[in-house]
């Protein structure tokens, strides 16, 4: 699928020119109510705010430059971050199509499916994107662990800062397989 180029800047965000001058837009509007765009000889705003994208129901996400969306999992039922990673088109795709966490690997350039190779699988219960449509949230079912170290979370270490040293302390850390296995 082609990746939709984004928008140029223009004086006001698109949806200020194809509705009616009454849309109630931070970005389309200054401080007094007034149309960005009637201020000041049309100037180009440096804004890259798409009001259509970020107040709309279409789903377009934006992926960065190299093809990829940041993806937050959680567990749906505590709301425990699990893990973050991150997801090509393919993987957005079957991530929605087939209702399990898919993602794509930078240091593998590759695409996996989580539990492939564990049995560690995520059931997604929900997916939201964020305002920009550059992240994903998954709430997910997590069966098993969900860090490839064997932890039920990622983030099993804390950052501790003490008397001007920074050093990382273990919380939640127990594994639930060993991967070395």
């Amino acid at each position: 699928m082609a990746r939709r180029p984004s928008p140029a800047a223009s004086p006001a965000c698109s949806a200020t020119i194809r509705r009616s001058s009454s849309v109630s837009c931070p970005w389309c509007e200054d401080r007094t109510g007034n149309l960005a765009f009637s201020r000041a000889r049309f100037a180009v705003s440096a804004s890259t705010h798409d009001h259509d994208r970020e107040e709309g129901l279409d789903f377009r996400p934006k992926f960065d430059a190299t093809g990829l969306v940041t993806c937050v999992a959680t567990d749906v039922a505590t709301g425990d971050v699990l893990m973050v990673a991150h997801m090509n088109d393919e993987a957005l795709r079957k991530t929605i199509a087939t209702g399990e966490g898919w993602y794509f690997s930078r240091s593998r350039n590759a695409l996996w499916r989580k539990g492939e190779s564990s049995g560690q699988t995520q059931r997604v219960v929900e997916i939201r994107m964020d305002c920009d449509q550059d992240a994903v949230w998954l709430k997910v079912e997590q069966i098993g662990a969900a860090c490839h170290t064997g932890r039920r979370s990622c983030f099993y270490r804390a950052v501790k800062g003490e008397g001007g040293a920074v050093s990382l302390s273990f919380v939640d850390a127990e594994r639930l397989f060993d991967p070395a296995q």
